[in-house]
């Protein structure tokens, strides 16, 4: 049997959440609620997402549900110690599991600040990004 983890504390839901595009009303912000309902969408298949913390925060995972990604999508995650630094700490590339529309990494604790997540998916035929729910 394999192994399951679960994220119990969603750092993310205390961070301002803010796209490079939007959709109308469809905001980031959407991606902190447990409403199914809710979801952020892109107006492009490209899209980077900012989680930004008012105070260092450990993270060790990351995890996206209920999106639209494609198996050709790739997901780049970038760790940063403090807000204003240009370098990221950690960076991790990850493809989407399609058949369940997630993604997820697990990486050491890290203190972090502000959280990047660039999405391209130029195979996807709906021509923009849609998640459901960010945790990090």
């Amino acid at each position: 049997m394999a192994n399951i983890r679960f994220i119990h504390d969603f750092v993310s839901d205390r961070a301002t959440l803010t796209a490079s595009t939007t959709a109308g009303s469809l905001s980031a912000s959407n991606m902190q609620r447990n409403e199914h309902a809710a979801v952020w969408r892109s107006t492009a298949a490209t899209a980077t997402i900012t989680a930004t913390l008012a105070a260092a925060e450990t993270v060790d995972s990351f995890a996206l549900g209920g999106s639209n990604l494609t198996a050709t999508a790739t997901i780049t995650i970038r760790l940063f110690a403090l807000t204003k630094n240009t370098n990221p700490i950690l960076t991790i590339n990850i493809t989407p599991d399609t058949s369940f529309g997630s993604a997820q990494a697990w990486f050491g604790a890290t203190s972090v600040e502000r959280v990047e997540v660039e999405i391209a998916d130029a195979g996807n035929s709906a021509g923009y990004i849609e998640i459901r729910r960010l945790c990090i």
